[in-house]
């Protein structure tokens, strides 16, 4: 089941990481430095630790590596209408993207 997700996950991630120019991926992946820039509460998808709720952070805490693109993490566009650039993009793990898939979640607002 996990993997069955997981490659569905990977595969919806790809298409919407392809409409953006490789450059753009690699500035925003830096600019979230290696981590889901998820920042909803209600997201079902969301990864939080003990540690990371004691320090009150709301960004999701799982991490990846650039060459997991599409195994782990995605790029995708903030405003849907909006432009392939990298401030319209985030980068989100495979679960937050699923989760804002499945319960149409809105993207996050950029802080």
């Amino acid at each position: 089941m996990k993997k069955a997700l997981a490659g569905a996950a990977r595969r919806e991630g790809e298409g919407m990481s392809k409409l953006f120019p490789p450059e753009v991926i690699k500035e925003a992946f830096l600019r979230a430095k290696g981590r889901c820039e998820c920042t909803l509460f209600a997201c079902k998808g969301h990864g939080r630790t003990p540690l990371s709720l004691a320090k009150g952070e709301v960004r999701c805490a799982r991490t990846f590596f650039f060459p997991e693109h599409g195994e782990k993490w995605v790029a995708r566009r903030i405003d849907p209408g909006g432009p392939f650039t990298a401030g319209n993009c985030e980068i989100l793990c495979l679960q937050c993207a699923k989760a804002r898939e499945e319960e149409t979640l809105p993207p996050h607002s950029p802080g």
